[in-house]
């Protein structure tokens, strides 16, 4: 786990409230805080039961991210879907673009060795075979870990990430034509 996360298991939902704004402004990204499921609406009552149940969700709509305090257990998991939701979801469609981020999934998906595309396939299962939304998923469950809870495949796409993370920072630094000392 994250050595970010509060101590313990807190679980009353001033606790959980008080992790995920923590968290929120750590991250420097707004969170809308959710107490109460019931008072989750949507125009679509499949996504309105979806988000109900949900732990949190990213709205690539609105760009908002959702926490629902009621459904995850403790300050642990609130800090587990805080991470989930703004590094993974909103962080790298914000570091990619979201013009690209579709091309840069199925990138992932090619570059992944086989036993993490076994764990892409499983999460593609619940998505109706979806393997780009099964890919961001992948990418959103890392980001709720540890670096150091990762096992070897997961480190391997992670070093991957930052090197093409790297390569596109750089790529846009030589486009701004700084002098050659600016590393």
């Amino acid at each position: 786990m994250h050595g970010d996360l509060a101590e313990g298991h807190e679980a009353t939902l001033e606790a959980k409230r008080a992790e995920a704004e923590r968290l929120a402004k750590k991250l420097n990204t707004p969170v809308n805080i959710i107490e109460d499921a019931g008072t989750i609406e949507h125009e679509n009552p499949v996504i309105q039961a979806r988000r109900r149940a949900s732990k949190g969700w990213y709205d690539t709509v609105t760009g908002k991210v959702n926490i629902v305090l009621p459904n995850n257990r403790d300050v642990a998991d609130v800090a587990a879907t805080v991470f989930h939701e703004t590094v993974g979801h909103k962080g790298l469609r914000e570091l990619i673009g979201k013009d690209n981020y579709s091309e840069f999934l199925r990138e992932v998906y090619e570059h992944v060795k086989a036993d993490v595309r076994r764990r892409i396939a499983k999460i593609a299962s619940k998505y109706n075979w979806d393997f780009e939304k099964a890919t961001d998923e992948y990418l959103s469950r890392l980001a709720e870990k540890g670096f150091e809870d990762f096992d070897r495949a997961e480190r391997s796409v992670w070093q991957w990430l930052k090197e093409k993370v790297l390569k596109a920072i750089n790529k846009f630094l030589k486009s701004l034509k700084l002098p050659k000392w600016v590393k």
